[in-house]
């Protein structure tokens, strides 16, 4: 089994969970809709009466079902959006083990390479005095507007903070190592 299908059938298992905890929920507060509904509303304890022993096991009881209810449903939404997570993670990752491992990768590093030629360019050209947004691609150019929109998150000058392309080359950096460790791992097993 990949690593790939061990995280996909995780996130199945907590999506099983959820609906088990859903069901549970659901459960808990048909139970408190049971308990109430002959329960006139606003009906006071009637202190010192026989009856108010067991109106206060009572009251404990519809407490206590829907305690379990609350707690049931913020379990299940958990476990759905742990689910998801597991489900997205996947879809963007590139497992050594998958089949096209080594093809993602260099078009990985392909795309990093080019936002960080985008990016050193537009610098270059806010350095010069005229910020050409046309070299930045569509994605950069939205990220861009964000950036400048955000106060503090600018570089001198209006340039786009250089922690982007450093970030930019650590990744390419530790890619291409992986790629020829992939790389090498390939050739040897043939």
């Amino acid at each position: 089994m990949t690593y790939r299908e061990r995280r996909l059938a995780r996130a199945a298992r907590l999506e099983e969970w959820a609906e088990k905890r859903a069901a549970k929920a659901e459960d808990n507060f048909t139970t408190v809709r049971n308990l109430v509904k002959d329960v006139p509303f606003g009906q006071p304890v009637l202190v010192g009466h026989h009856s108010e022993r067991a109106s206060l096991r009572h009251r404990d009881r519809v407490i206590g079902a829907m305690d379990r209810g609350v707690e049931n449903s913020q379990k299940s939404e958990e476990m759905k959006s742990k689910a998801s997570n597991i489900r997205s993670a996947v879809d963007r990752a590139i497992y050594d083990d998958d089949a096209d491992a080594i093809d993602r990768l260099r078009k990985q590093i392909a795309k990093a390479e080019k936002l960080r030629y985008e990016i050193k360019a537009y610098n270059l050209s806010v350095k010069a005095g005229h910020a050409d947004e046309s070299l930045l691609g569509e994605d950069m150019r939205r990220n861009l507007h964000k950036l400048q929109g955000m106060p503090g998150m600018m570089g001198k000058g209006g340039q786009l903070p250089s922690s982007l392309c450093s970030g930019l080359s650590s990744g390419i950096s530790k890619n291409r190592k992986r790629l020829a460790r992939l790389e090498r791992d390939s050739s040897a097993n043939r």
